[in-house]
């Protein structure tokens, strides 16, 4: 049974009055739904009112996985947090985690400081405008994927234990995930991160930006600054990409 065939299976059941589907909470407060099972009523969701800290944009990551796992496809977090003011740098390095969500946008609470990318300076909105971009960059890449979520089932959000399940070493790690099948993406999740540690499966990987090579099986300390957003091409993969543009609405889906 695929993902979303279960997912349906799941749904109907508990429409019965049967609790079969729980785990993943919709909302980021354990003070409030520690251990309470959710019925999801559709296979879109975003988690409910974060908060702008650190733990919770680490937390995020892992809770999108898991529901990725679970049959949702179009999931997200508010980026930068619902309640409370993200720093500058907070708020960078959430909109990096960000454009890989698949329901993307930076939220807050009413009566909040203003949160967007040109509230923190010069600095934060043009890394803010580089990212964004790379979003819409990949168009091409991603809706071939939410395509193959419609016709398949499987998600667009990938742990990378998905794609490598041969290789244990992926099945604990939440702080990397895949974009697809051949994009690696692990973004900066620690504050004043100079730099950080990620794991590359078997094989032979490529900066996305550069085409730079990098043998996999193992661990690598990379260098990172604030601008700096680790995305991974695994090699074989052909990465079709849209130019930078005012609208995409001329683009179109395969019909099949």
């Amino acid at each position: 049974m695929c993902i979303r065939d279960r997912y349906r299976y799941i749904q109907k059941e508990n429409k019965k009055g049967k609790k079969l589907f729980g785990g993943i909470v919709a909302n980021t407060d354990p003070r409030k739904y520690k251990g309470r099972w959710v019925y999801f009523d559709k296979p879109s969701k975003e988690l409910k009112d974060n908060f702008a800290n650190w733990d919770q944009l680490r937390m995020t990551q892992a809770m999108l996985l898991n529901m990725s796992l679970s049959g949702l496809i179009m999931i997200g977090a508010d980026i930068g947090g619902f309640v409370g003011a993200p720093s500058g740098e907070l708020y960078t390095r959430w909109l990096q985690q960000g454009i890989f969500y698949p329901f993307c946008r930076t939220h807050t609470a009413v009566y909040h400081p203003s949160q967007d990318p040109f509230s923190y300076g010069k600095k934060v909105r043009e890394i803010s405008k580089k990212v964004i971009e790379l979003r819409y960059r990949l168009l091409p890449y991603t809706y071939s994927y939410f395509w193959q979520a419609y016709k398949r089932g499987l998600p667009v959000l990938r742990p990378l234990f998905l794609e490598f399940p041969e290789d244990e070493r992926t099945y604990q790690i939440s702080e990397q995930f895949m974009w697809g099948e051949w994009l690696l993406v692990a973004p900066v999740l620690k504050e004043g991160a100079q730099q950080i540690t990620i794991y590359l499966p078997e094989g032979k990987w490529y900066w996305f930006e550069s085409s730079e090579e990098l043998k996999g099986a193992g661990e690598k300390v990379i260098p990172v600054e604030l601008s700096s957003l680790p995305v991974l091409v695994r090699e074989g993969g052909i990465i079709p990409l849209a130019p930078v543009t005012v609208s995409y609405t001329h683009l179109t889906l395969p019909t099949n």
